[in-house]
């Protein structure tokens, strides 16, 4: 009789499955799937009990509820498998996890779990790699600097906001994964594997994991600076640690090292950080997950800082003793001393600062002269700001008389000396170009990126007039006068430069000096090893080297060849002779 029933059961089963799937498949829709995949876990619920009371024998009521799995699962396992990716795209929300739930108990349960872990890290490479190389990448790739035409320029705001998405589109991708693997996946160990081999292969699908190192470090800086306020400390810390999260798969840590660097650098020398708890807490993190080396020159920016503040301290009690009370209000000063060795290195733009300006600065070297002797400052006017109190005549209107309208600007230093050049002018005056190049001392590209944004920008924040109006500066044409119609509601006014992004050069260059350091790391690593071991084989040798250099980028072996190849000729090293393969340490 148990024969019978299981044929029977196989029979109705087959055909069943055979009607329902080719229904399945040609919907090809999540809801098709989820349909199927129900009604086959309501199958083998019910042929379950059926076996209870129909079979006297356990290994026969087992039978019968393989016999139901096999026709219903294990038969119809390709194209369910097949549907992972649609049931994957349709779990943005979560309302899918309950089918992929389903999916995975009921292959596991007939043994085929590999097929889906396979199509699963497909589906991770396919989207993650179309998120981390947009069309808009390969299209800006090919414009020419400086762009020629608007469709040009029209690529490249396109290719910069894909890039500034990137991150977040990545993670809210990974959060789809990962309520994937915890919640409908159970956390098997086969998943967990292939989403760490997935999301390996995506963030290093550019570059060698360059462009995502690069930002990941920007959208840390968007998240710790204060223009970020709104967001509280509990978001804060799941922004940080989902950036951290992404960084992990990247095989380019120097590359995040570097930027992240010059993106703290301006953090923390133009004030801009949201909170300190939060800065401390992101070292802190990237301490544990790379080690002190990581982070000691972000720890020796933050100790700059830290006692600039209190030789700033010093300094003011001295100037409020040697100066009258006049001539302290004339100019404050505030002063960061840094460690050139441990900061980014800033370009030293030629400037001539005003005179209140060139005042003070002597009485701070005069200063820092008596307290550190032997030590020489050099000023990065690039990287100064300045708050100018400016007042603008207002007209008489509803009631009230004319009168000034007195504003605080926060500007550049660059901004703030060509400020100064309009306080003393006649109502109407004009400067020409030329002359403000003349006065300042300031090259044809900071000054016109800096006249640009003070006469060009938004109209709350154009405190001077161009003449000629137009968006681009001439320097043959142009001139500039006091905007006596400025008007802007708020007290402080923020006036940002022109191209405050990292231009593509700059990009260029950071690049260009990690792939340097590069070489010089694997040169370093190579005689490290070799002298330790005094006399290794080539293949020992790369190995070691390899090993000694993998938690900070990943090499081709290629590279690593040409390392050998330049210390032999440097003679650190030598090939040992009747001996293949064999390289011995030269003292």
């Amino acid at each position: 009789m148990e024969e019978r029933i299981l044929t029977d059961t196989r029979t109705f089963y087959s055909l069943e499955a055979a009607n329902l799937a080719s229904q399945g498949a040609t919907a090809s829709s999540a809801e098709a799937l989820e349909t199927y995949l129900t009604h086959a876990q309501k199958r083998i619920e019910e042929e379950t009990q059926r076996a209870q009371w129909l079979l006297e024998v356990q290994k026969g009521r087992e039978c019968l509820v393989t016999t139901t799995r096999e026709e219903l699962v294990k038969k119809q396992a390709e194209w369910l498998t097949a549907g992972l990716p649609t049931l994957l795209l349709a779990g943005g929300s979560g309302a899918h996890l309950g089918p992929l739930s389903l999916l995975y108990r009921q292959l596991l349960s007939v043994g085929l779990l590999e097929p889906l872990t396979k199509v699963f890290v497909d589906h991770i490479i396919a989207v993650g790699t179309t998120i981390v190389n947009p069309p808009s990448a390969a299209k800006a790739s090919k414009v020419p600097h400086p762009p020629k035409s608007e469709e040009d320029k029209e690529l490249l705001r396109l290719a910069a906001a894909d890039e500034d998405a990137l991150i977040e589109r990545l993670i809210d991708f990974k959060d789809t994964i990962d309520a994937t693997v915890e919640q409908a996946f159970e956390k098997h160990d086969s998943f967990l594997v292939k989403r760490k081999e997935g999301f390996e292969r995506v963030v290093n699908s550019r570059t060698g994991g360059g462009k995502v190192a690069e930002l990941c470090a920007k959208y840390l800086d968007v998240k710790l600076k204060s223009g970020n306020r709104t967001m509280s400390d509990e978001e804060l810390e799941r922004c940080l640690d989902a950036a951290l999260t992404l960084f992990r798969y990247t095989h380019a840590k120097d590359m995040f090292e570097e930027f992240y660097k010059r993106h703290f650098a301006k953090r923390l020398l133009l004030n801009r950080s949201a909170s300190s708890d939060a800065e401390q807490s992101m070292l802190l993190k990237l301490k544990d997950e790379c080690g002190p080396a990581f982070t000691q020159r972000l720890e020796t920016m933050l100790k700059d800082i830290t006692l600039s503040d209190e030789m700033m301290k010093a300094f003011s009690s001295m100037q409020s003793k040697a100066l009258s009370e006049t001539e302290g209000e004339d100019f404050e000063l505030s002063v960061n001393v840094l460690t050139q060795a441990h900061w980014p290195t800033y370009p030293m733009v030629e400037v001539r600062i005003p005179p209140a300006m060139a005042t003070a600065t002597e009485r701070f070297q005069t200063f820092y002269g008596a307290r550190a002797a032997g030590r020489r400052l050099h000023w990065a006017h690039s990287l100064g700001t300045c708050v100018l109190r400016a007042s603008f005549p207002t007209k008489a209107g509803k009631g009230k008389p004319a009168g000034e309208d007195v504003k605080e600007l926060h500007v550049s230093e660059f901004q703030a000396i060509v400020l100064l050049l309009f306080s003393d002018l006649a109502p109407g005056e004009k400067l020409h170009y030329s002359a403000i190049k003349e006065q300042t001392g300031l090259d044809d590209t900071e000054l016109k990126r800096t006249l640009q944004s003070l006469a060009c920008g938004q109209i709350p924040t154009r405190v001077l007039r161009k003449e000629p109006q137009g968006r681009e500066v001439d320097a043959e044409l142009d001139s500039f006068g006091l905007n006596e119609h400025f008007k802007n509601d708020r007290h402080r006014v923020r006036i940002n430069q022109i191209q405050m992004r990292e231009t593509r050069e700059e990009q260029a260059s950071t690049q260009s000096r990690v792939l340097l350091d590069r070489d010089l790391v694997l040169q370093a690593a190579a005689v490290r090893v070799l002298k330790a071991r005094k006399q290794l084989t080539h293949a020992e040798l790369l190995q070691e080297v390899v090993d000694a250099i993998k938690s900070r980028f990943h090499v081709d072996v290629g590279e690593v060849k040409k390392t050998f190849e330049k210390l032999i000729e440097k003679e650190y090293m030598e090939r040992v002779e009747g001996q293949r393969g064999v390289y011995r340490y030269l003292a």
